[in-house]
């Protein structure tokens, strides 16, 4: 029982890491988007939203007394992004 409530208690951690994203990741996207050419490729933009999220979290880091799990944190952004960017591009939010 006790191994049960301890998944169930990681899932929801999970859930909170990604819904606690989407905001600022919507924004980052848009940011980055709107700062590039349209030239530059979607891989490329992808890659700065990541390298801006993570120093984000590691200044974070620096000044919290709270260590947060970056690394948890980057690998549900990574997909998480991806979905974000096909729902803005449907909406016509973001172009390329």
């Amino acid at each position: 029982m006790l191994s049960i409530f301890r998944k169930a208690t990681n899932y929801s951690a999970q859930l909170v890491v990604i819904v606690g994203l989407i905001k600022p990741l919507i924004e980052l996207i848009t940011e980055v988007n709107e700062a590039y050419d349209k030239r530059k490729i979607g891989e490329q933009k992808k890659e700065d939203v990541m390298a801006l999220l993570k120093t984000i979290l590691e200044q974070t880091n620096e000044l919290s007394p709270v260590d947060l799990p970056t690394a948890t944190i980057l690998q549900a952004a990574d997909k998480l992004i991806d979905v974000l960017v096909t729902i803005l591009k449907s909406a016509g939010v973001i172009e390329n």
